[in-house]
């Protein structure tokens, strides 16, 4: 049984792995370095752009497009990944 504690209404559900939590932003960490490095034009874009993107990519699986935990598709199944009836705070 996973902990229910510590959901909170900015987390995610994927619906590939059940993870619950913080999604992580599209992209590369490693691309978006290289680029400020050797070009410092196509760094900045590239930084704008994952910046701009909502974090919903899930860290487990990769899968694309989490689904927010406040709406409530997402809250139906985090009730059900849980295993409770009721999540409180969201």
């Amino acid at each position: 049984m996973r902990d229910i504690t510590n959901v909170k209404k900015s987390d995610y559900v994927c619906n590939e792995c059940e993870y619950i939590g913080r999604g992580r932003p599209q992209g590369s960490m490693t691309m978006e370095i290289f680029l400020w490095v050797c070009f410092i034009v196509p760094g900045i874009f590239y930084s704008l752009w994952r910046i701009s993107q909502p974090r919903n990519v899930c860290p487990e699986c990769g899968h694309k497009n989490m689904i927010p935990i406040k709406t409530p598709k997402g809250k139906k199944m985090a009730q059900e990944i849980l295993g409770v009836k009721h999540i409180s705070g969201i």
